[in-house]
């Protein structure tokens, strides 16, 4: 008997590599996935080829299930996040769109009540922001960030209207989003009659849809 058939079968390198690597594509790496494939499907052919003198056919088809499993899994996540980056924008739009028609009920309660209290609107939004003891100057009729002008990715422009002997007897508040279309879509508007208006194509003025 010659040499050759006295040899023990050898394993398959190609077949070792494609279940390291089978394993090694936890979780979710098509870097690892394909690679396993390929050296299982050469592993096998080896050992087809080999005539018994190359083994190790079990860690080839081990190393392919992984690799096809991992690889499913990684296209299926990536389809995943396509779908749904789209669909978390525009659910995030719609939380930012809603706070900040919250907002404008805010500022329209606040200015009203800041009327009241001082004969008038103020002269800016800053006016009603926090202060202790609340003041003509520093009602503290809404929240830091609100008076600032920001909030929830929208910004909010107030004007006062013209003061009429010491009294200012109009306003109006526009509320754009920071980032149309990525933090907001809709603008709003509101004035001294207390009614929100919108548009969903830019911003809303006096002439807008009232708010349903």
């Amino acid at each position: 008997m010659s040499e050759t058939q006295n040899a023990s079968p050898q394993k398959s390198n190609k077949a070792i590599g494609s279940l390291i690597l089978g394993v090694a594509s936890f979780p979710l790496s098509l870097l690892a996935a394909v690679p396993a494939i390929i050296l299982g499907h050469a592993a096998k052919s080896e050992i087809r080829r080999g005539g018994g003198r190359v083994i190790g056919d079990g860690m080839a088809i081990a190393g392919l299930i992984l690799g096809y499993f991992n690889a499913a899994v990684a296209v299926l996540a990536v389809a995943a996040v396509i779908l749904l980056v789209p669909n978390l924008k525009h659910t995030r739009m719609m939380v930012n769109e809603s706070a900040a028609v919250e907002s404008m009920r805010t500022l329209n309660i606040a200015l009203v009540t800041y009327a009241a209290t001082y004969d008038g609107y103020p002269s800016s939004i800053e006016v009603l922001g926090p202060g202790s003891p609340s003041s003509a100057s520093r009602a503290d009729l809404i929240d830091a960030d609100l008076a600032e002008g920001t909030k929830d990715g929208y910004t909010f422009v107030y004007s006062a209207g013209p003061d009429a002997n010491g009294k200012i007897t109009s306003f109006t508040v526009h509320a754009n989003p920071v980032t149309p279309g990525t933090t907001g879509q809709r603008g709003f508007f509101t004035d001294e009659s207390g009614v929100i208006r919108q548009s969903s194509t830019g911003p809303a003025s006096v002439g807008s849809s009232p708010l349903g």
